[in-house]
């Protein structure tokens, strides 16, 4: 716990000069996780004391790129460490230009949001389609859609379909149609036995009051931040599975340090790869990227794909070569 807001704020500090992060822009996304912990958080430490459910609240702050800035974890109404606080105050300082968007699922006519402290300068969040009102519905499904060419897992070129609209001048929407979502959730309704709604599966709806955002960055942003959600949650089931594994404060913590710098760095290759593949695509190539020996000295590298060679011309790295000496393995790790 002691070591996270120095931690965060030397990646973002380092982070500069590996990469341009534009700050003109700043996102903070709220996410719950439930945990089953011995005591209470965060001061118990009895490993014996009786276990309860707990709920800690993530706040994680990006960039216009979706690239992570900071995150703060509260429980009951306490913030634990107030990174995000004195990482907004601080891009506020460098840059008085610099908004600051609330992701809350609420909108803000009546007031401000206030995060953390900090006031909200705008809000960006998911618009929920099947349970939206009637004339949005009608909006979503009637035609006017442009196209925008994405990568599939598959390195495929694939459509995403999108439209954007002014609502009563005070609010930019947009909604997207991936047609293999729209797959995934017919299949996921189909195998509960509900079939109401299929003909909204495959769409994504997102609202700013931000009138000039491009139609491009609120897509990559949410698609962001769902995958460091799932970052959590996946790996967080895993441990969850374990009968013999406990929560702990000291645990939990590592949980969100580790999450938090793994995302970080997975956003910021793909970043410098120019957003060409997605976080999971370029996972799975780094995964595949391994050597088996041949000789005594001699290792022989059995994996290379489009990705890799975009990393090894981002990064300056030799990737290509099939075989290599302990001494030059060494050498390629310490990039």
């Amino acid at each position: 716990m002691k070591l996270q807001k120095d931690l965060q704020k030397w990646i973002y500090e380092h982070s500069g000069s590996i990469l341009s992060r534009d700050t003109t822009s700043a996102f903070l996304d709220h996410t719950s996780y439930n945990f089953s912990i011995p005591g209470s958080m965060p001061s118990d430490t009895q490993p014996n004391a009786r276990r309860t459910d707990s709920t800690l609240h993530l706040d994680l702050l990006t960039d216009r790129n979706g690239l992570p800035i900071a995150y703060d974890l509260s429980t009951s109404g306490t913030v634990l460490n107030q990174s995000v606080f004195n990482a907004v105050k601080q891009l506020k300082r460098e840059n008085p230009r610099t908004r600051f968007y609330n992701t809350a699922p609420a909108r803000p006519e009546e007031e401000p949001f206030i995060c953390n402290g900090v006031p909200a300068d705008g809000y960006i969040y998911g618009l929920p389609v099947h349970t939206a009102n009637a004339e949005f519905k009608d909006w979503v499904l009637k035609d006017g859609y442009q196209e925008m060419k994405i990568l599939n897992e598959k390195h495929q070129t694939i459509p995403l379909l999108y439209k954007e609209r002014i609502f009563e001048d005070r609010e930019k929407q947009f909604v997207y149609y991936h047609e293999l979502q729209a797959r995934q959730q017919r299949l996921a309704r189909e195998s509960s036995g509900k079939r109401t709604g299929l003909k909204l599966d495959g769409y994504t709806a997102i609202a700013t009051d931000n009138l000039e955002a491009d139609n491009l960055s609120p897509y990559r942003l949410f698609s962001g931040l769902r995958h460091m959600e799932k970052i959590f949650l996946d790996s967080k089931s895993q441990y969850d599975s374990s009968a013999t594994f406990i929560w702990t404060p000291d645990k939990i913590n590592a949980h969100f340090v580790i999450g938090f710098v793994s995302f970080t760095l997975m956003r910021m290759l793909q970043a410098k790869l120019d957003f060409q593949f997605s976080m999971e695509q370029i996972g799975t190539s780094l995964q595949r990227y391994n050597c088996v020996q041949i000789a005594g000295n001699i290792y022989q590298f059995t994996y290379y794909d489009v990705i890799l060679d975009a990393c090894e011309k981002a990064l300056g790295l030799e990737l290509h070569n099939k075989y290599r000496s302990q001494l030059q393995i060494r050498r390629l790790l310490r990039y």
